[in-house]
């Protein structure tokens, strides 16, 4: 059963699936990384969700969550970026 949408981790609000975003960016997923100074194999990973307002405000933001600006590549972006590289070689 697919859920019907996401609880924001910090502020504990909703974000539906069905409904507009109250920001362009959401829903966000924070993934948490135990053990990250392990190899990949002895790390544990956990995803949490949450409104990218709530996020900027906790982490006090001073302009360096650059994922917000408009030029700021998606994944797919970059990943067509990145085989154009690979391809010049």
């Amino acid at each position: 059963m697919q859920p019907s949408g996401y609880h924001c981790v910090i502020c504990k609000g909703s974000m539906p699936l069905d409904a507009p975003q109250a920001h362009r960016l959401d829903p966000c997923g924070l993934v948490l990384v135990a053990n990250s100074d392990c190899e990949w194999r002895d790390q544990r990973e956990q995803t949490f969700w949450c409104h990218f307002e709530c996020f900027r405000r906790l982490v006090d933001d001073d302009g360096v969550l650059y994922i917000q600006e408009a030029d700021f590549p998606t994944k797919g972006e970059s990943a067509v970026e990145y085989a154009a590289e690979d391809g010049a070689d």
